[in-house]
C-alpha cells in the first residue's frame, strides 16, 4: 500500500512538473562570465604562459622567407596560434592580449605579396605539399580577427589571398584534390574560410568556389566524404601494398577529413 501511494505521488509530481511551461533562459554574454578555481587558474596560465609569450617573429619568419620546397607545414602554426589568441581575447577582453594579436596580424599582412599570396612556399612549389592547407589557417586567422575587431585591413588581406588561390585552382586549372596529400583533403579544407568569406561578403564567386570544392570532395576517385559518410575511415580509401602512408593515395586521415566536414557544415 505504501509503495502504491509513493508511486502515485511520484507520478503526480512528474505530471505536474511536465505540465509547467519550460523556463526561458537567456544566454550570458561572454564578457559577463568569468572562471575561477582550478579551471580558471589553468585558463589564465594558458594565456599568460603559453599564448602571450609566443614569439611572433618566429611564426612570421616562414612567410618572409617563402623558401619551402618540400612537404612541410610550418605555415599552419601562425593561424592555429592566432585563432586561440583571438578566442581568449574574446573571452577576457584583455587589452594586452589584443595588442599582441594586432601585432601578429599586422606583421603577417606585411608579408603579403602584390599578387595576394601569403605563404611559405616558393613560387615554383606553390599548390604542393601543405601550401593550400597553410593558406586555410592564414585565412581563418585573418577572417576571425576581422569578425572580432572590425579590422578591415585583415578582411582585405583575406580577400586578396582567397582570390589569388581561386585564380590557381578550379575547373580548367589545377584540381583542388591535386594540391596536397591524403586524396586532396588537406587543401580542400580551405572550404571553411571560403564559406566564411561568402557569409561576410555575400559575393557569389566565393559560393561558387565552395560548391566546386564540395563537389570534388564527393566525386569518384576523391575522398567521397558524403557517399562514404557511413564507411569506417580505415575502409574508405584503403592503401594498397607499396603505397605510402604519407601520400596522395591514402584517404585514412581523420584530422584533415574532419576539417573538410567542418567546411561542408558551413
Amino acid at each position: 500500500m505504501k509503495r502504491t501511494t509513493l508511486l502515485a505521488a511520484a507520478l503526480a509530481v512528474l505530471a505536474a512538473s511536465g505540465a509547467q511551461p519550460a523556463k526561458k533562459t537567456t544566454p550570458q554574454k561572454v564578457g559577463t562570465v568569468s572562471m575561477s578555481g582550478y579551471v580558471g587558474q589553468r585558463y589564465a596560465d594558458c594565456i599568460n604562459r603559453r599564448v602571450k609569450p609566443e614569439n611572433i617573429d618566429t611564426l612570421i619568419s616562414v612567410f618572409r622567407l617563402q623558401d619551402e620546397k618540400g612537404g612541410l607545414w610550418a605555415s599552419e602554426f601562425w593561424g592555429k596560434w592566432v585563432q586561440g589568441a583571438i578566442g581568449m581575447y574574446h573571452f577576457t577582453q584583455d587589452p594586452e592580449l589584443k595588442s599582441i594579436v594586432q601585432q601578429a596580424e599586422d606583421r603577417l599582412m606585411d608579408c603579403q605579396l602584390k599578387d595576394g599570396y601569403i605563404g611559405d612556399y616558393d613560387t615554383g612549389h606553390q599548390l604542393t605539399g601543405w601550401d593550400v592547407w597553410g593558406r586555410k589557417y592564414t585565412l581563418l586567422g585573418l577572417i576571425k580577427w576581422y569578425q572580432e575587431s572590425g579590422d578591415k585591413r585583415a578582411l582585405k588581406a583575406a580577400t586578396r589571398l582567397l582570390d589569388y588561390t581561386m585564380g590557381q585552382i578550379g575547373p580548367g586549372k589545377k584540381s583542388i584534390l591535386d594540391c596536397g596529400a591524403y586524396v586532396g583533403m588537406p587543401p580542400s579544407s580551405i572550404l571553411e574560410p571560403t564559406m566564411f568569406m561568402y557569409q561576410i561578403t555575400r559575393k557569389q564567386r566565393y559560393l561558387g568556389f565552395a560548391k566546386y570544392i564540395a563537389q570534388e570532395l564527393n566525386r569518384p576517385g576523391g575522398p567521397e566524404l558524403i557517399t562514404k559518410a557511413n564507411v569506417p575511415v580505415a575502409r574508405r580509401v584503403p592503401l594498397k601494398p607499396g603505397d605510402l602512408w604519407y601520400g596522395n593515395k591514402n584517404g585514412q586521415k581523420a584530422y584533415e577529413m574532419m576539417s573538410c566536414y567542418v567546411g561542408l557544415l558551413e
